[in-house]
């Protein structure tokens, strides 16, 4: 008998810690195109691991499985948002630079589901491979930017420290809910929840709560566990050993935090609310403007801005047009649901948006069905399964808040969430289909 299987398996599975982690080290530089070497160097590591990957895969008779309504719908997306954008005379360059972001989130989707089906045996290993990711992600993000903006001035510090792993990271916690936590999943929370109070994001803690939600949603008798009590004291304990903290070294973190979330209470109105909706607005009005914008859209480099009454109280709060201007680019904007079609219209971005949302459906039937009944499952599964789920339902609530897709490092931890839930979504349907059969079956 060959032995030659469990070699592979560790291997594929060390190919594809190394492609996730190693993106870690991306960066967003202060001029455009600063960046490349590094971003291009990254791409071609996670395309020779994705390449090997795929076809170890394939060798096993290992496709792309129900992952293949999600390629369609994303081919058809970057074929229809690059067409337009070059009729259009968009930069080159800045279309294939808006596509990479998109090109990640599809490859590690395919990448995490066919990886999950050939590690059959290693699943615990690619659960501990993950967590390990995540810490890297967090680790090498903040090593990044420490080497390429200074040290980190935690009066001053926002989102730039946090890297694309936080969200799947914190929602390590909703998943503690329904399992057993390792020392390491700890130890990833701690790290990404500190990094988090450290970005004074807001956004962070709204993904976070419909995370938790998703858990009561799919399953709402979990509030009785003792695990969900638990969960809520330690959680409790470390926020008042934060505050605690940051008063007895005076970095001034919990005024920032009082006041970020209280800013519309004092203004009247809050700024970063403003400019997502006036360039929401923008994206919407652009999207309806002509039988053709509708759809084809405006192409995947279209410029961004804000219009509107929110764009006029926008600036009349802030005051300066250098701090508003730098909440836009080109694309997808900050609400990535209305600048799918704002960039491809209904013909190439209303099948992927339709996907979306099923996604987020399907992430609520599949974190149900392994809560409420886990035994026909091994440990690993169910744990990668709600992870999955939870991963998906965060990242999926910060579309609507943050540009997602325009960001490499988000769209890969969105793709490896989604990959996660389609295996998790294929596994389901095997072991009910099997019950099914033994039951109109039974042995004799």
């Amino acid at each position: 008998m060959s032995t030659d299987n469990p070699v592979s398996e560790r291997r594929v599975l060390r190919l594809y810690v190394f492609a996730i982690a190693t993106y870690g080290f991306d960066y967003k530089a202060s001029v455009s195109g600063a960046g490349a070497a590094m971003q291009t160097l990254l791409l071609l590591i996670f395309i020779v691991c994705f390449i090997r990957i795929v076809s170890a895969g394939a060798r096993r008779g290992i496709g792309v499985g129900p992952l293949w309504v999600l390629l369609l719908m994303a081919a058809l997306f970057m074929i229809d948002s690059a067409t337009v954008g070059l009729i259009n005379d968009q930069a080159l360059f800045r279309v294939l630079a808006n596509l990479i972001p998109f090109s990640l989130y599809i490859g590690a989707s395919v990448l995490t589901y066919v990886t999950l089906s050939i590690v059959k045996d290693h699943r615990p290993a690619f659960l501990n491979g993950l967590r390990l990711a995540c810490i890297a992600s967090a680790v090498f993000h903040v090593v990044v930017l420490v080497m390429t903006r200074g040290a980190i001035d935690l009066s001053t510090s926002r989102y730039e420290v946090l890297s694309g792993a936080v969200v799947p990271s914190l929602g390590i916690l909703p998943v503690g809910l329904a399992q057993p936590l390792s020392m390491l999943d700890i130890f990833v929370v701690l790290l990404n929840l500190a990094l988090a109070v450290v970005s004074v994001t807001r956004t962070l803690v709204i993904s976070l709560a419909v995370q938790v939600a998703a858990l009561f949603v799919a399953r709402p008798g979990i509030i009785a566990r003792a695990s969900v009590l638990k969960g809520v004291g330690v959680t409790s304990l470390v926020i008042i050993a934060i505050v605690a903290g940051d008063f007895a070294a005076g970095t001034g973190l919990t005024s920032r935090w009082t006041e970020r979330l209280f800013l519309s209470q004092k203004l009247g109105s809050d700024p970063s609310g403003l400019s997502r909706i006036a360039e929401t607005q923008f994206m919407w009005q652009h999207f309806v403007s002509s039988p053709q914008t509708v759809v084809f859209g405006n192409g995947i480099a279209a410029v961004t801005s804000m219009e509107g009454r929110a764009a006029a109280r926008n600036e009349m709060l802030i005051g300066d047009q250098k701090r508003t201007g730098a909440l836009h680019s080109s694309g997808i904007g900050h609400e990535n649901y209305v600048g799918i079609l704002y960039v491809a219209g209904l013909l190439g971005g209303g099948g992927l948006l339709t996907i979306q949302f099923m996604n987020a459906l399907q992430s609520l039937l599949v974190i149900r069905e392994l809560q409420r009944r886990p035994s026909p499952y091994r440990a690993a599964d169910v744990h990668l399964g709600i992870w999955g789920g939870v991963i998906v339902m965060g990242m999926l609530t910060l579309c609507f808040l943050g540009p997602v897709f325009a960001d490499r490092d988000e769209c890969l931890w969105l793709g490896i969430g989604t990959g996660m839930l389609y295996w998790a979504r294929e596994l389901v349907s095997k072991t009910i289909a099997a019950e099914s059969v033994v039951l109109a079956h039974p042995a004799t």
